[in-house]
């Protein structure tokens, strides 16, 4: 991402800073999780420095996570997190694309029967 894609050229100085002194554990994959997170969030202007450090998101950025807290086991919080992005995710994908399942399929990038699936699984068309 460029300084196009942020609104401001300090947020795009914050980003680069940000990106340059983190560890970067999970490698690329980390680095495309962060990026699909932020623009699917919504948040704009972009910054992708927020969704690298949790801690420091504006309460507009948080509220993808919803409350996790400690009290529930790992998997079970990761697994409603996931089922919550994804049903939302297909929502806003297929309105995007007047319901269109193929034309959305190609939109996110993933196979159509795949697509078909998750509509399916959070029951989102008949």
């Amino acid at each position: 991402l460029g300084p196009k894609a942020l609104t401001h050229v300090s947020d795009f100085d914050k980003t680069v800073d940000a990106f340059s002194n983190h560890d970067w554990p999970g490698n690329v994959r980390e680095l495309r999780n962060l990026i699909e997170l932020a623009c699917n969030s919504g948040q704009r202007p972009l910054s992708l420095a927020t969704f690298l450090y949790p801690s420091r998101m504006t309460a507009t950025a948080s509220n993808i996570f919803g409350s996790y807290g400690a009290e529930r086991p790992f998997k079970e919080a990761k697994a409603e997190l996931i089922r919550n992005f994804e049903q939302q995710y297909v929502q806003n994908l297929l309105k995007m694309n007047d319901g269109n399942v193929s034309k959305s399929a190609r939109h996110a990038g993933i196979e159509r029967a795949y697509l078909q699936r998750l509509i399916t699984k959070h029951e989102l068309k008949s």
